[in-house]
């Protein structure tokens, strides 16, 4: 089946990926390229009207504090459409406060033919609070892409993620004493914890790929994000082959290094999967083949596949 989709929002996020050796975020913004790649047309638009909403087979709100009405809005003028209206919460579970009448989700999501959240801990509570089935749809991840940018010979570095929603320094600088190897701290953007005494190299928030250059040129990789996410950049380090010691909360991280998951303030634990990773090269290779065969389903084919069994079983 070949959709036509649009996510209303600002094409600048995509349009701005400008040289075709450019990969696009993994994130939000892959659905059009995924639906692009493989459906019949892919959009990011700034739509107002139904007339040109209706021209596509499926309309995407990516629910956020700033566009708290637009989900009423849009599902009204679609009520009695034939385009399907898919809808997610951007954030985390642990990040829902940021909505101030969360009470009024389920009145928002009554619209919704196709609501979904990017992992399943989230999917479990957003169906528990609108009473109905919603379904575990990770962004798209465009692998193809970043295969082209992993390395060979890579330095003697663990590149470490910080989240700008949640800082965490101590435990990710905790996790690398004593592992022979420079440490660098990728994302860093604010925060009360000075990180000169603890890090090698301190990177901030980066265009995406200066991050994935980065990224691609260290040996290993650590996320220890305390809460339920998807987990892009674990998904960015499978892709480009290379193995990340990270936290039993990422989802990514359950699926594609099972065996690098910790409890994400098991700072002792880390650091031992980390001297394992470094003492042990069939250990290294085993771990990095399995997530880097198994990013496939974070592809932009396989999660355009899931999006259109979605939406079949929505037009039945």
């Amino acid at each position: 089946m070949k959709l036509r989709y649009v996510l209303i929002g600002d094409e600048r996020a995509v349009s701005d990926t400008r040289s075709q050796k450019d990969c696009l975020l993994t994130g939000l913004w892959g659905w059009s390229r995924a639906v692009s790649r493989y459906g019949n047309k892919g959009d990011v638009r700034l739509l107002r009207r139904v007339e040109d909403l209706e021209q596509y087979d499926i309309v995407h709100v990516n629910l956020t504090g700033g566009n708290w009405a637009l989900l009423d809005v849009v599902g009204d003028m679609l009520k009695e459409s034939s385009t399907v209206l898919m809808a997610n919460i951007d954030f985390s579970v642990s990040d829902w406060d940021n909505f101030p009448y969360f009470v009024m989700i389920k009145k928002m999501f009554s619209h919704v033919n196709i609501p979904f959240h990017v992992e399943p801990v989230g999917a479990s509570a957003l169906s528990h609070v609108i009473g109905r089935s919603v379904y575990c749809l990770p962004h798209p991840c465009d692998i193809e892409c970043l295969d082209r940018h992993k390395q060979v010979d890579r330095e003697n570095y663990i590149t470490s993620v910080y989240h700008r929603y949640h800082p965490m320094v101590n435990c990710l600088w905790m996790a690398q004493i004593d592992v022979p190897m420079q440490r660098v701290l990728l994302g860093y953007s604010k925060g009360n914890v000075p990180t000169l005494p603890m890090f090698d190299s301190v990177f901030p928030h980066l265009p995406f790929m200066e991050a994935v250059d980065v990224m691609s040129r260290g040996r290993l990789g650590l996320d220890l994000f305390p809460f339920p996410v998807a987990g892009r950049a674990v998904i960015d380090f499978a892709a480009l082959a290379i193995p990340c010691v990270c936290s039993s909360q990422i989802y990514s991280g359950t699926r594609l290094f099972p065996d690098l998951c910790v409890d994400p303030f098991d700072v002792k634990r880390a650091n031992s999967l980390l001297l394992d990773l470094i003492g042990d090269d069939e250990t290294y290779e085993r771990v990095f083949k399995k997530a880097y065969y198994g990013a496939s389903f974070y592809g932009y084919k396989a999660c355009y596949e899931r999006l259109v069994e979605a939406f079949e079983e929505v037009r039945k």
